[in-house]
């Protein structure tokens, strides 16, 4: 569907922060309250945001790992255009599945609570006899997470070791990754954890400098909105790696949510997961990226259909 300029702009700022008020866009942005409350509204009325929650750093709450995995040859590809991967649970509760047009036919991306378990995973796309049509997979181990789900890490935040949370906290972390937009209301957050509402304030500015809250966001509906998802991989890379990553901050995390780096495929030194408004808003942003940053070589899938999109990060003990 079409959406106005402006509201893409207050999708933007709520993309970087879902806690921003009317008072608050405005002054980052060019329009007027008015403009804004607008915006808001069509928002709201076109259900253009799935949800809003606090993104939680994987590591912090025990998953270690994290990982995209890209599978070719799928045999039946027009059926799992059509209809997904059957029992989808059973293959280790990834975060995201796509089918996509490009040098691979499916992607995942997952988080795991160590490397045996990702492993187990990997080897599972190949050896499990219910799906004997996906062949030919590649799996990229994360090393180094710049921006996850909109929000930008701390270089010293990646790969903490798990804080080893308590029941109240991971009550509140449930809560606030359903409803990111309390976390400026204790007593809401209190009654839905049972948890005494003084303690509330204190465990979510816990949470938050720790680094187990990164940040809270607004998850557009890209079906909604009639956009693409996709997945963009650099390599060979001219400008100095510091230099690259600094530029890709750039990016508006409306359009760019993941930006990482890894091992494991060798095409990319650097991966992008994206969303995009169209074809030529893909030809524009992948041009932007290639000739802005001197990559000698990128790939890109691009997705026509999403199968699953986990928002959230089980924080239960492991």
């Amino acid at each position: 569907m079409a959406v106005s300029d402006d509201t893409i702009v207050v999708l933007e700022q709520l993309r970087r922060d879902a806690n921003r008020n009317d008072e608050e866009i405005a002054e980052r942005t060019e329009l007027s309250p008015a403009a804004v409350d607008e915006a808001r509204e069509e928002i709201h009325d076109e259900g253009l945001v799935d949800s809003y929650a606090a993104v939680v750093d994987p590591a912090a709450v025990g998953h270690r790992e994290s990982s995209y995995h890209f599978i070719g040859a799928i045999d039946n590809y027009d059926e799992t255009l059509r209809n997904g991967v059957p029992e989808f649970n059973e293959w280790g509760g990834s975060q995201l599945a796509m089918v996509g047009f490009g040098n691979y036919d499916m992607i995942f991306r997952k988080v795991s609570r160590n490397e045996e378990r990702l492993d187990r995973f990997a080897q599972n796309l190949i050896t499990n006899p219910k799906y004997p049509s996906l062949r030919e997979t590649s799996t990229y181990r994360i090393n180094e997470r710049y921006r996850w789900n909109g929000a930008n890490l701390e270089a010293n935040r990646y790969g903490q070791t798990n804080c080893g949370l308590d029941e109240d906290r991971r009550e509140v972390l449930s809560v606030l990754q359903a409803n990111g937009r309390l976390r400026n209301r204790p007593g809401k957050v209190a009654e839905r954890a049972d948890i005494a509402t003084g303690e509330v304030a204190e465990i979510i500015n816990e949470l938050e400098r720790d680094g187990v809250i990164l940040g809270y966001t607004a998850f557009p509906d890209v079906k909604s909105l009639g956009w693409y998802r996709g997945f963009l991989g650099l390599s060979n890379l001219e400008n100095s790696y510091e230099g690259v990553v600094d530029n890709l901050l750039e990016l508006e995390p409306l359009y760019a949510p993941y930006i990482i780096s890894g091992t494991g495929a060798t095409w990319a030194d650097i991966g992008i997961e994206f969303v995009c408004r169209s074809i030529e808003h893909l030809d524009e942003f992948t041009d932007r990226i290639r000739v802005g940053l001197d990559a000698r070589e990128s790939r890109t899938l691009l997705s026509p259909k999403v199968f699953q999109n986990e928002r959230t990060v089980d924080v239960s003990p492991s």
